[in-house]
């Protein structure tokens, strides 16, 4: 507020961080309280929730019934909440490129962002998936429960809450191949959409150049891995997408400590103990990590005066997380979790066999993880753990080499071929480009080095073409779908004819396939 000189009162000027209660209305508060700076009121309401949905959780999977149900609405609200929020933060990044003129950022990363959405139903470059078809119906059969199916399990004893969101496209929108697709590409868009944002906060506060942040975005796709399993549209694509989206609530999270990031961050870390096991490895990681920062706010409160609470709010809030995500895994535990995360596969000498893990993934030609960035996924690991880099690093590459035992170790649903195994390994690829990411900001902010546009046109138009050349090799390493190619263009003919005789998703009906091949 500002004082008047006349009479040394406030004046009904309100200054640019204040929020008039009488004019501003309550849209305008809401948001104020979601974006501010964490505070003692904020850190109650968040102790409040964070309890509320850990003690329901366990009452869901225990007890069931009105508590299921209660779990089952705030979870979707939290879901809510937290893509909207995304999407949100990127109409925000885009509007910021757009009135400061990054016309390199805006359109790189609003081409990327088209592109994907593109392969939603183009069956002639991308996969009809028989498994994707069941969890997309399983979600679909939870719209017709109360609590939507919220504890039970579904595809193969998968947790059927990761299923809902599969199934959203189709409920809202009516069965095709599109809105099957839909329901497995959108949260790996998301996910790319909110890594984007983060990256480009972190180049902002560093004061580099911001069209930087869409060069790890369009690395990723250099990755055959990734291409290979986006346009696969199945649960696979699920923790790599959540990866993504935890990395960026986290990034924006020690940014801006508000409770709109903390709240994204724990919705999307829990779900990570709903979805397919993968995403296990990467809840593991960001507990770690959110141990880290607790523990780095707790040691930063030592060396301020007492009356700044904001380091102290700020670690309780982090240790709520923390609780909250845990909580949500161990009440899995309740339910006897149906996806086999201690049955591993029989092996002689397990020194041995992990080494040739670690090896398989790192060079095997066969199904060749890491493609034409392999060598330089070796330099910064064999860095990592020789202490050349970062403390995070020596983790992150522990990490890495324990997700590879893990996958090949594991026994899994799944037969034993590369291509199977290594899907598990996907959610590795963005925390290696994130923080190879960091590493190379942060290197230029110090050095104060001025990386010119041409150059980033350069190297982006590079990966980009990497990455196309990636999607239109279909199954070059899930070689299973190159038997079944035909089945995905009588699959559209039959949707093609379905419509034409007006026959909805829910018509029964007899089809007749003759063929000379039992493929």
């Amino acid at each position: 507020m500002k004082y008047t000189k006349k009479h040394g009162k406030p004046s009904k000027k309100k200054d640019s961080n204040t929020f008039d209660s009488e004019s501003e209305g309550f849209f305008h508060k809401m948001r104020f309280m979601f974006i501010c700076p964490l505070g003692h009121k904020h850190h109650l309401i968040l102790l409040f929730y964070f309890i509320t949905i850990s003690l329901l959780e366990f009452a869901a999977y225990t007890i069931k019934g009105v508590f299921s149900i209660a779990a089952a609405w705030l979870w979707i609200l939290g879901g809510i909440v937290t893509f909207f929020s995304v999407a949100l933060f990127f109409v925000s990044s885009v509007k910021q490129d757009f009135l400061n003129k990054k016309i390199l950022s805006l359109c790189a990363i609003l081409l990327v962002i088209i592109y994907l959405l593109t392969l939603p139903g183009n069956i002639n470059m991308t996969e009809i998936n028989p498994d994707a078809a069941q969890q997309a119906a399983a979600g679909l059969e939870s719209f017709g429960s109360i609590d939507f199916n919220y504890t039970e399990k579904a595809f193969l004893g998968y947790p059927s809450r990761q299923y809902i969101i599969a199934a959203l496209p189709a409920f809202l929108f009516g069965r095709s191949i599109t809105t099957l697709h839909m329901g497995f590409a959108l949260p790996f868009i998301f996910g790319i959409m909110l890594l984007y944002c983060a990256l480009r906060k972190w180049a902002e506060k560093l004061n580099i150049e911001t069209s930087l942040a869409v060069l790890p975005i369009y690395v990723l796709f250099v990755f055959p891995f990734v291409t290979e399993y986006y346009v696969n549209f199945e649960q696979a694509i699920f923790p790599i997408a959540l990866t993504m989206m935890a990395i960026g609530f986290f990034l924006l999270f020690i940014l801006q400590p508000n409770i709109i990031n903390i709240l994204g961050l724990a919705w999307v870390c829990c779900l990570f103990s709903n979805s397919y096991t993968p995403g296990l490895a990467s809840l593991g990681l960001m507990v770690v990590f959110i141990g880290i920062i607790i523990y780095l706010y707790i040691k930063k409160t030592k060396s301020i005066p007492l009356s700044a609470e904001a380091p102290i709010i700020t670690a309780k809030s982090l240790i709520l997380v923390e609780v909250n995500v845990i909580s949500f895994f161990i009440a899995t535990l309740f339910a006897s979790r149906s996806d086999r995360i201690t049955e591993i596969r029989p092996v002689k000498n397990v020194v041995l066999f992990s080494g040739k893990s670690i090896y398989d993934f790192l060079l095997d030609e066969n199904a060749a993880f890491f493609g034409m960035l392999g060598i330089f996924i070796i330099i910064y690991i064999v860095a990592s753990i020789t202490f050349r880099l970062k403390t995070r690093d020596f983790l992150i590459s522990l990490w890495v080499m324990g997700v590879f035992i893990a996958s090949n170790l594991l026994s899994g649903y799944t037969s034993y071929q590369p291509a199977w195994i290594m899907q598990r390994a996907l959610v590795v690829i963005p925390v290696i480009v994130v923080e190879v990411s960091l590493l190379l900001f942060e290197k230029i902010s110090t050095r104060k080095l001025k990386v010119g546009k041409e150059w980033i046109v350069i190297i982006a138009l590079s990966f980009s073409l990497a990455g196309l050349n990636n999607f239109k090799q279909i199954n070059q390493s899930f070689t299973y779908f190159n038997h079944v190619q035909p089945m995905k263009y009588m699959i559209r003919d039959l949707d093609e004819t379905a419509k034409s005789n007006e026959l909805n998703s829910m018509s029964r009906f007899n089809i007749v396939l003759y063929i000379q091949t039992i493929l």
